[in-house]
């Protein structure tokens, strides 16, 4: 859940990948993961799969290697001015809730719970205007 869902981590329609060219798949698995940082022990503890965005790109690769590639792999992120998601675990689990929490919301709802709070906000979206009255 952590390298897949944190906040940062892009998701795609089934049917925006249909077709897709190998250079699309590659930014898709760039954009649609994410790494968890933390100390060799913690990355040894996943077994290496804290390198989510490496392991995406490099399936095949044996998980050892990933710490190794990931300094190149970050340097094509930057070249191309691409988000490289990364967090500790505490913060990707956090970041990972709240996006389910928030996505399991009706639509809107953050908004309008939002302007129901603040009653000068509600007061506004609620008056009309005058007929001619101009809007700064």
């Amino acid at each position: 859940m952590c390298g897949h869902f944190p906040e940062g981590v892009e998701t795609f329609e089934k049917t925006s990948i249909e077709g897709e060219s190998r250079g699309e798949w590659y930014l898709r698995q760039m954009l649609g993961s994410a790494n968890i940082t933390g100390s060799p022990f913690m990355h040894l503890m996943t077994g290496n799969l804290s390198f989510q965005i490496e392991h995406h790109l490099f399936p095949d690769l044996p998980s050892n290697r990933y710490q190794e590639i990931a300094p190149q792999v970050r340097e094509l992120f930057d070249r191309y001015e691409l988000t490289y998601t990364s967090g500790s675990l505490v913060r990707q689990v956090g970041s990972a809730w709240k996006k389910v929490f928030r996505l399991s919301l009706p639509n809107d709802f953050l908004n309008k719970a939002t302007t129901a709070v603040n009653p000068v906000t509600r007061l506004i979206s609620r008056t009309p205007l005058a007929p001619d009255t101009k809007v700064a």
